[in-house]
């Protein structure tokens, strides 16, 4: 049995008497564990397990001793010999040699690509979540299609630029993340699948709005951040159920009227575009929360957006004001107002007299 160095036992300990359920060792990388120290027994409240680069290779005779342990992360440990026995898992699966002793207990993973390919997904039938991100994917793997109960796809950082039809008959799937790969087309297969609440597109060369995302009625999050989307179509309007749209870092230089419509958007995401002028369409979206208008063109504001009564947080950032007006003291409700990067030095006395705003200069 190897012995365990004091700091990390007084870790252990800490983090038990913490009232905390979740003990990270990941800053201990250079430490050289072979084993898992038995002292983990004694912290039967442990949930979660956080490792890294540490030539462990059998965890379970540790692991399967704690009863409430559900999640599992071993980044790094490239001597694993066995999966840990677990619900949520990450882990670099590319030297295993052995299934868990209840595959089917996990439902979620997160797990480099490369070793993907020796994975048949009978083994993991109950998966829920799947995360295979920053491994330069080209091919969707035929293995995910396999998995009908997927809830949650996160392919971000791969080198995808299309994905097959069949990825329509996930039909559980709730939330996909496509974020930094290298799609020039909204994938059609995508709008196919109906279940759809949250999709993330941030980061690719996507230029058009296709049509049939109005077959994604449910969809409540929406990210199209950093693609080159020049206008928007009036079909986006119809995706009443939006309650966050993300669209920063694209050529946008104005909202169109019809996008008053999304009554139940709650967050707008607009920075890091080319708007000169405040666009007067937002006004109509009263359920407004969260609104960023940061490095843009503007010079000045609309008194109209007095009527974005329920608006929390504003983002101005990095655009061209000297001075703010007065009427933005009549958002009632807002409490963060951020003005980095602009030439704004002195607040109206109307916004200097509220008690309840933070303003970061």
């Amino acid at each position: 049995m190897t012995t365990t160095p004091p700091w990390v036992l007084q870790e252990i300990e800490e983090t038990k008497h913490a009232g905390t359920k979740k003990l990270d060792l990941s800053w201990a990388e250079g430490l050289e564990l072979t084993e898992l120290p038995e002292e983990i027994l004694e912290f039967r409240e442990l949930e979660e397990l956080t490792l890294k680069e540490q030539p462990i290779k059998r965890p379970n005779n540790i692991l399967s001793q704690l009863p409430n342990l559900r999640t599992v992360h071993l980044y790094g440990c490239d001597r694993l010999q066995e999966i840990p026995d677990c619900e949520q898992l990450s882990v670099d699966f590319s030297t295993y040699t052995s299934f868990p002793v209840n595959p089917e207990k996990i439902i979620g993973i997160a797990v480099e690509a490369s070793g993907w390919e020796s994975f048949t997904h009978q083994y993991f039938k109950n998966l829920t979540t799947l995360a295979l991100v920053e491994s330069r994917l080209t091919t969707f793997p035929e293995h995910v299609l396999q998995l009908e109960g997927l809830k949650t796809l996160n392919l971000h950082h791969n080198n995808f630029t299309t994905l097959p039809d069949a990825i329509m008959h996930l039909d559980s799937l709730e939330t996909l993340d496509l974020s930094w790969n290298k799609f020039s087309q909204w994938p059609q297969a995508v709008s196919g699948v109906r279940s759809l609440l949250d999709v993330d597109f941030t980061g690719n060369i996507i230029s058009d709005i296709p049509q049939s995302i109005i077959q994604l009625g449910n969809l409540k999050s929406l990210d199209l951040g950093w693609n080159v989307v020049l206008d928007l179509p009036e079909v986006l309007s119809q995706l009443t159920s939006l309650e966050y749209l993300g669209l920063c870092g694209n050529q946008l230089w104005e909202i169109p009227m019809f996008m008053g419509r999304l009554q139940n958007l709650k967050s707008l995401d607009l920075s890091n575009n080319l708007f000169s002028k405040f666009p007067e369409s937002l006004i109509s979206l009263q359920q407004l929360v969260v609104l960023d208008l940061s490095n843009n063109e503007l010079k000045e504001l609309a008194s109209s957006m007095t009527r974005l009564e329920n608006l929390e947080l504003l983002d101005l950032s990095g655009n061209h004001f000297s001075e703010l007006p007065e009427f933005l003291a009549q958002l009632r409700n807002l409490q963060e107002l951020y003005l980095f990067e602009t030439k704004v030095t002195e607040l109206p006395a109307s916004l200097k007299k509220s008690q309840k705003l933070d303003v970061f200069l």
